[in-house]
């Protein structure tokens, strides 16, 4: 923790309500041009939920690697409709710990976090979802007050390394590499002192899944520990 290196750069604008953050993030979607990584704790129905799922499939359609990840209880309501025509044009859905017999003792254990990145330089959080309650100005009281932040650069970065231990969770898929952490964004650290989470994620990641087979391309230092974690459940053998 006291190693890690300071990132200078990048900004952050604060939203407040659903009259600046839906535009907002309807704009950001629009304009992603590599990937999109989206998770939030709560979707509902409504014009909002079509709105956002709209633009995702249009982006998936074009190329764009969607990612969306859903909580298997905040979410429980969300258009299936909607999420079929994403899959359809290449997004992938996943869903965090969905209701399952034998699993209902982890079932309170939910995602609420808000994290939505796009080309690894743009990047949402706080405290909204997609759903109507969250639209308008909080001038009714169906229509809840609430903030997000938009931020750039390695803040947006700091959001991305958010979304992967969840991401990887749910699907076994470890997203690392310039498309999802792009070197030209400002402060990015390398070398010593540089943030260790992306070893431990992968190697905790490569332990849970236990795939049949795996590369992984380690760096000069690597912790004990999760080595010999990995020896354990049979996925590391050394040479």
């Amino acid at each position: 923790m006291f190693q890690r290196k300071r990132r200078k750069g990048g900004t952050a604008r604060l939203l407040n309500n659903g009259d600046e953050f839906f535009p907002a993030l309807l704009s950001a979607i629009r304009g992603a041009k590599r990937s999109i990584n989206f998770v939030v704790y709560i979707w509902g129905p409504g014009q909002i939920a079509d709105q956002v799922f709209d633009a995702l499939t249009e982006r998936a359609r074009a190329g764009v690697e969607v990612r969306l990840l859903l909580d298997g209880f905040g979410c429980i309501k969300v258009p299936k409709e909607g999420v079929d025509k994403l899959k359809a044009a290449g997004g992938k859905v996943m869903t965090f710990r969905p209701p399952r017999f034998g699993k209902l003792t982890l079932y309170h254990k939910r995602n609420h976090r808000r994290s939505i990145v796009l080309d690894g330089e743009v990047a949402f959080t706080g405290g909204m979802a997609v759903s109507e309650k969250w639209a308008g100005s909080a001038d009714t009281e169906e229509h809840w007050r609430d903030s997000m932040t938009q931020v750039t650069g390695p803040l947006a970065l700091t959001v991305q390394s958010a979304f992967v231990p969840a991401g990887a969770f749910a699907s076994g898929e470890l997203l690392v590499g310039p498309r999802f952490f792009p070197p030209a964004a400002a402060g990015v650290p390398t070398g010593a002192g540089a943030e260790p989470v992306t070893v431990h994620t992968g190697v905790a990641q490569l332990a849970f899944h236990r795939r049949a087979s795996a590369t992984a391309l380690l760096p000069a230092v690597v912790p004990l520990r999760a080595l010999e974690a990995l020896h354990r459940v049979g996925v590391f053998a050394p040479e």
